[in-house]
């Protein structure tokens, strides 16, 4: 629901839906803007969720120099065009979302 090519065309139907949108989607930081403008000068087309996510996975191992599993288990949080991304206990990464609720042809925060 979150993604701009789902919406468009549909903004009479979403108004006043809601849904979770990751950080990325909702573009709150520079980085989040200066990832999408270089995207788009490289590959000539705007860039979207899965090339954030692979954007902030090599940039965790490369910012961190990870070379091993046992490496990556110390790693309890990183900071990435999909915000800050936490670890959990359990060792998994996941993309924190925001409650959104689609107004006048956006999404807004909730």
């Amino acid at each position: 629901m979150a993604d701009p090519t789902i919406q468009k065309g549909n903004e009479v139907t979403l108004d006043g839906v809601y849904s979770s949108s990751p950080y990325f989607l909702l573009g709150l930081s520079g980085e989040v803007k200066s990832f999408n403008e270089a995207y788009t000068v490289k590959y000539n087309k705007p860039s979207n969720i899965y090339a954030a996510i692979g954007c902030d996975l090599a940039k965790m191992i490369g910012d961190n120099n990870l070379k091993s599993y046992e490496q990556l288990e110390s790693l309890k949080t990183f900071t990435g065009v999909n915000g800050e991304i936490p670890q959990s206990e359990f060792g998994e990464f996941y993309l924190p979302l925001k409650m959104t609720q689609f107004i006048g042809g956006k999404s807004v925060i909730q």
